[in-house]
């Protein structure tokens, strides 16, 4: 009661005392409250528009009462954060009619080397011809943009779409760069004017689409600028684009790996299983090392599922009779038949390596020590590649890793996704925008 007594003597006294607060302070402080009660209300509107809409939704859902909570607030947070981070824009079409086929022009963005590849078939617009793009409100509102990221999922280069690249893009759309997240046309046997090339010109298509998008926007097309990156086949794609399209839509400031194949070739795919086994790190030494002392397991892409995707690359120019006279009887490939070598020369241009001399797009490359699928030696190709024609490369190495790069158990792996996220956004910081 004593200090009750003590609290109110003081306001009392605090009260008689004359009104000294300037005027201008006070309407300054009204303006405030205010706005944050606009604020506070706007999200209890939000919130509640949301929820009736999700009931609405899953009205007819019998579900876990508390899970059903659980993923009620999840749904209301991702919600709330999109709705203050800026616009998204879903399903965008990046090509109503068609995607231009530049190999019946093939010196404008590839080089005459490739040869003729489906030269003479049109590229039609299909299903795939769409992505989401990302807009913050801090680039809407000035018109000026921190940098562009477009990411490009996996899949093998037949299944997969953009969706499994949407947490990405929400974690780096809220660091306030631009962010898009595109499909492709997926390889298919049956239909031949499919090939490692027309899905590169999908994302020419997509970037120039992007461009004239945010030209009639307002912003300028002379700061412009896109880092391109994905997982897996989404790695490859972004390396070889990178790497080898001369002349892109936007400037190509740096390019995301994430366990992408770079060498297709099947001494390239052995792993390692066992934890124990693991290498401390997956430089060319070490793993040429380990390779000689036969550390690793039989591949499982094995060489008649490598000799399906060499020719998917070319648009399925072989026959799977071809393919299977391609394989000696214990189903290694018979790399003196003469079908193979001509394959192999017409798909060995969509390799990224193959491209890496005289040019220099910085690489954040991230592999895992025990991916089953695309395995550790495709960093150590991609390292020595880049050190023979003085790329620049940084490496995130997950040690226990697997081909999905989940494996947070261990301590490595939550240090690895710590690292990549810093080299994400130093990268962005140390190339976009440095004209």
């Amino acid at each position: 009661m004593e200090s009750m007594d003590i609290f109110t003597n003081e306001f009392e006294e605090k009260e008689n005392k004359p009104n000294t607060f300037p005027k201008k302070g006070k309407i300054a402080i009204i303006i405030l409250s205010c706005f944050i009660l606009v604020l506070i209300l706007a999200i209890i509107i939000l919130s509640i528009l949301y929820i009736k809409e999700k009931n609405k939704n899953n009205s007819n859902s019998n579900s876990n009462p508390k899970k059903e909570e659980e993923n009620q607030l999840e749904m209301i947070t991702n919600f709330l954060r999109k709705a203050f981070s800026g616009d998204i824009y879903y399903n965008l079409t990046y090509a109503k009619e068609t995607v231009e086929n530049t190999f019946k022009n093939n010196g404008k963005n590839y080089q005459e080397k490739i040869g003729p590849i489906n030269e003479n078939k049109d590229y039609k617009a299909n299903k795939y011809n769409i992505y989401d793009l990302y807009l913050p409100y801090s680039a809407l509102k000035t018109n000026k943009t921190k940098g562009i990221i477009l990411f490009i999922h996996g899949g093998a280069w037949i299944q997969g779409n953009k969706e499994e690249m949407a947490y990405l893009c929400q974690i780096y759309f809220e660091h306030e760069y631009i962010i898009a997240n595109m499909d492709y046309t997926l390889l298919t046997e049956e239909d031949k004017s499919t090939n490692i090339y027309r899905i590169l010109d999908d994302i020419s298509a997509c970037i120039e689409d992007i461009k004239n998008r945010l030209k009639n926007m307002g912003f300028n097309e002379k700061e412009l600028e896109i880092a391109i990156g994905g997982g897996s086949a989404g790695g490859h794609l972004s390396l070889l684009y990178g790497y080898l399209v001369k002349e892109p839509p936007l400037p190509v400031k740096f390019i995301i790996d994430a366990i992408g194949p770079v060498n297709l070739e099947t001494d390239d795919f052995y792993f390692i299983e066992k934890d124990e086994d693991t290498l401390p790190d997956i430089e060319p030494e070490t793993v040429n090392e380990a390779i000689k002392k036969n550390k690793y397991n039989k591949p499982m892409v094995n060489d008649e599922f490598l000799l399906k995707f060499l020719n998917l690359f070319i648009g399925s120019h072989y026959t799977q009779v071809q393919l299977k006279g391609m394989l000696k009887q214990d189903n290694t490939i018979d790399k003196q038949n003469p079908n193979y070598k001509e394959l192999f020369d017409k798909a060995k241009y969509g390799f990224p390596i193959n491209w890496m001399e005289g040019k220099d797009i910085p690489i954040l490359a991230l592999y895992g020590g025990k991916d089953q699928l695309i395995g550790f030696i495709q960093y150590a190709r991609l390292k020595e590649t880049a050190v023979k024609y003085g790329n620049t490369l940084q490496l995130v190495y997950s040690r226990y890793g697997g081909h999905g790069l989940s494996e947070f158990e261990h301590e490595e792996g939550k240090i690895a996704a710590k690292d990549f996220h810093f080299y994400m956004l130093k990268f962005s910081e140390d190339y976009f925008n440095k004209h």
